[in-house]
């Protein structure tokens, strides 16, 4: 009687059958609703959810193919006018203040040199310079703080947007079904080089060391190289299928994107070879027409110059194996830079360097004295 009133009330309506099979059953600790696989990187979903959402809705209004365009115009526009007006004035009254600022630091640099030679003069040249760059970085910075003007916000605006376009560039890979992310896509498109060109060198030496190819044929009988196409096809055939189910199953795929292409690229997902070349040449001339090129002799300027157009020269052979509908946004988007730029070069345009007037001058006449005119 007294180990019965020791059981648990449930234990004592059920077999132990039932019991271990109920706790079998209950065992997994988590449960699954439907065949989805589920998210490895919720975080990471969270993040792109609004950019697509974005997307999704410009959808609803024209077809993709606009679409992507189009949201990279109204990003840009969105950017632009909240953040970039506000750096591109920094950056008109910095270059405004450029000849003021040189005036003053030559002005301050040449009163250092004057106090220390009646001090007696500096112990070394090296000990001079550093004195008189000291006070010319004070007049200068007091200069800058007096009006506003700092290179803080035109950095900050530099780089606010490059996590907004890798956000948006892994949205629309998702969009595409591509499993690895841009830096793997990158690194397949320089081994696809790379085997292209050792593959060409090494099937040129084998064709001129084997024999022909009508021999090198006949060693396959007829059934054989049925039965090997055959094997294939059915490779093709399951590596597609198996690649649509893992594509399925991603909740940022959009199969429309295949079918709502244009021009000579239907199909957004798949790569195109010539939509990476027309991207390298918008942002070469990006670069190259741009009104931001430095135009004083130093000579890190210019170095940042010439390494950013030798990389966007570059986009071209590296980019082949991204899907054409990520090559589409970033056409987009290169070409909604300069078109807003040039807005904001209308808007909030910065002053030139000093230059010979163009206006024409008009000379006052000369005014003729009473000996040239008793002469005459």
């Amino acid at each position: 009687m007294a180990s019965r009133l020791l059981r648990r009330p449930a234990r004592q309506l059920l077999l132990r059958s039932n019991a271990a099979s109920n706790v079998v059953s209950l065992s997994p600790t988590t449960r699954a609703f439907h065949a989805s696989a589920p998210r490895q990187a919720a975080g990471l979903d969270a993040i792109l959810y609004l950019p697509h959402e974005m997307m999704s809705l410009v959808h609803t209004q024209v077809p993709w193919y606009a679409a992507i365009p189009l949201s990279a115009f109204l990003l840009r526009a969105a950017l632009v006018t909240s953040f970039g007006t506000w750096a591109r004035s920094l950056m008109a009254r910095y270059i405004g203040l450029q000849p003021l600022r040189q005036a003053i630091a030559r002005t301050k640099r040449d009163e250092v040199l004057k106090e220390m030679h009646k001090q007696g003069g500096a112990r070394s040249p090296k000990e001079a310079q550093i004195r008189a760059m000291a006070g010319v970085k004070e007049v200068v910075n007091e200069l800058d703080s007096r009006w506003k003007v700092t290179l803080k916000g035109q950095v900050a605006w530099t780089l606010i947007q490059i996590p907004i376009f890798f956000t948006m560039a892994e949205v629309i890979r998702k969009m595409c079904g591509a499993r690895d992310g841009l830096l793997a896509l990158t690194a397949s498109s320089v081994r696809s080089m790379k085997d292209w060109v050792t593959g060409g060198t090494q099937a040129a030496t084998n064709a001129a060391a084997s024999p022909s190819a009508l021999e090198a044929s006949g060693a396959l009988s007829a059934p054989d190289a049925l039965s090997i196409a055959n094997a294939l096809n059915n490779a093709t055939a399951t590596t597609n299928v198996d690649a649509l189910s893992t594509l399925a199953t991603s909740p940022l795929f959009e199969p429309t994107l295949a079918t709502e292409g244009m021009l000579w690229f239907p199909n957004l997902i798949t790569p195109d070879p010539f939509l990476p070349f027309i991207v390298s040449g918008l942002m070469f001339s990006n670069i190259y027409f741009s009104k931001n090129a430095p135009t004083s002799e130093k000579n890190w300027p210019n170095l940042i110059r010439r390494t950013l157009l030798c990389v966007s020269l570059l986009i071209g052979p590296l980019c082949q194996n991204l899907p054409a509908g990520l090559m589409l946004y970033w056409a987009g988007s290169t070409t909604s830079v300069m078109a807003w730029n040039k807005w904001l070069d209308w808007k909030y345009p910065a002053p030139a360097d000093f230059t010979a007037c163009k206006r024409p001058l008009q000379m006052p006449p000369t005014i003729k004295t009473k000996a040239a005119v008793r002469k005459m």
